[in-house]
């Protein structure tokens, strides 16, 4: 984590740089999201930040919530297809997943009815615990960002 590699020049903890490992020393870097949490919506540097239509990256999420019962919290804005991402060697939730929504009013309905709602974000309790929801950004190649990498597209 610390000790500089061939992915990474320097520790993680507070903002590192990735660097290709397709390349020489003459690769370019990318600059990381800082720490290990980004609640600012993305980290300095890399490719700039699209919207992704209808989807909204959902941050925070209980260890016991599923994507079914991220669906019956969440459609109550519209029709939704959710989903919690998963670690594919434990099998447990990652602790974030992913809402699409048919129409942009109901990503706009859900933004607005949660807690600390800034238009771009807002806050709503899930299974007990308060989860964050944030319009989900596509950088190109996934370095850093919105979601983690995990918006790509669709």
């Amino acid at each position: 984590r610390g000790a500089p590699g061939p992915f990474n020049s320097g520790g993680m903890g507070g903002g590192g740089f990735f660097r290709s490992p397709y390349g020489g020393d003459s690769a370019p870097s990318y600059q990381m999201g800082g720490g290990g949490h980004d609640r600012g919506g993305g980290g300095g540097g890399g490719p700039p930040a699209r919207a992704v239509a209808n989807k909204l990256f959902i941050g925070g999420l209980a260890p016991m919530t599923t994507s079914e019962s991220m669906n019956a919290y969440f459609s109550q804005f519209g029709q939704a297809d959710c989903v919690v991402m998963m670690d594919r060697n434990t099998g447990r939730s990652r602790g974030f997943g992913f809402v699409t929504y048919d129409t942009s009013d109901a990503v706009h309905l859900a933004l607005g009815s949660g807690t600390n709602a800034t238009g771009s974000q807002s806050e709503h309790i899930l299974d007990g615990k308060v989860v964050s929801a944030r319009i989900c950004e596509d950088r190109d190649r996934g370095f850093g960002g919105g979601c983690g990498g995990g918006c790509r597209g669709g």
